[in-house]
């Protein structure tokens, strides 16, 4: 979100969390015993057995993944999207073939495991350790590795921000912690160095405001932004936008568009709308014209980095 965001107000900054871990994407500290019913197109709860282990996994859509383990293991794998909806039917792997290649679909975010003996009998933690259950990108399975994560946190002076697929990103570059930023944002709260004008609209339960001050770094074509007081519309091809209340959107020219009901103004014109915006101030986050690059002092942090491993970053 562009407006919730890790921060810390005790020391006025954004937490921004890098999380490393191994190729084997299999936490077995995070299994838990029970299994998920394979009839089910939605998961819902887990049914208790002591007698098989199940687990979710965080995977990335359209991507291929193997998983293998000894042969006295019996596994059952199925891709769930976001809203726990399952892909049947689900992938078999008995212990006579220990290792299966899946490939998730365009929606699925986790793949559920559900893990037991071949007898399935009762099933204990060292034996369930034994079972060197591996999962990992790609199409090969290789040498079995246990589960390894490092994490580290820093703080950034201001939050990582996004809007649809343009998103600021943390990235690693020469051994250096980077940030690319290609959101911009801005408050408008009615002060003296903000000038607003009027410009006539087509709904006659409105005002239309522009601020005749190009926002910072615009790309210079009219831009969708997001803002945390008013719906945002993407001008460019909209016709009906004047008759839309309460909307905004930054124009070609990097000027603030603002459509707002009358009803809500103690006056119908621009020091109606300043007094209002100054009551209610507006924060709008929009795609800049050039991403600028920052790099972080991460000289008192150590992140350990496994082979064939990943990086997760997370800023809420």
């Amino acid at each position: 979100s562009a407006f919730e965001q890790n921060y810390d107000e005790t020391i006025d900054k954004y937490k921004v969390e890098i999380k490393s871990f191994s190729k084997n994407l299999f936490d077995a500290s995070k299994a838990q015993y029970g299994y998920n019913s394979s009839a089910s197109s939605i998961i819902t709860t887990v049914i208790p057995s002591d007698s098989r282990k199940t687990i979710n996994i965080k995977v990335k859509p359209n991507t291929s993944y193997t998983i293998s383990h000894t042969d006295t293991a019996y596994t059952f794998v199925r891709c769930i999207t976001k809203d726990k909806k399952v892909h049947l039917p689900e992938v078999e792997i008995p212990y006579s073939n220990s290792t299966k290649t899946i490939r998730t679909q365009h929606d699925t975010a986790f793949i559920a495991i559900n893990i037991r003996k071949g007898d399935d009998s009762v099933l204990t933690d060292s034996e369930f350790l034994a079972f060197n259950i591996q999962v990992e990108e790609g199409a090969t399975a290789t040498e079995f590795k246990p589960y390894r994560e490092s994490t580290i946190s820093f703080y950034l002076d201001e939050p990582l921000r996004g809007i649809g697929d343009v998103r600021d990103r943390v990235f690693i570059q020469n051994g250096e912690v980077k940030i690319e930023r290609k959101c911009g944002s801005v408050v408008l709260d009615g002060s003296q160095d903000e000038v607003w004008a009027w410009q006539s609209v087509a709904n006659p339960s409105c005002i239309g405001v522009y601020m005749d001050i190009p926002v910072e770094n615009h790309p210079g074509y009219g831009i969708l932004v997001v803002c945390d007081k008013l719906p945002s519309i993407y001008r460019e091809g909209v016709t009906t936008y004047d008759y839309i209340e309460d909307n905004i959107y930054v124009s070609h020219t990097g000027k603030v568009n603002i459509n707002i009901l009358k009803s809500k103004l103690s006056t119908a014109d621009t020091a109606g709308f300043k007094q209002w915006v100054q009551q209610n101030p507006i924060t709008i986050v929009y795609q800049v014209g050039t991403p600028t690059v920052e790099t972080i002092d991460t000289t008192a942090l150590r992140l350990q980095v496994f082979e064939g491993g990943h990086l997760f970053f997370d800023s809420n």
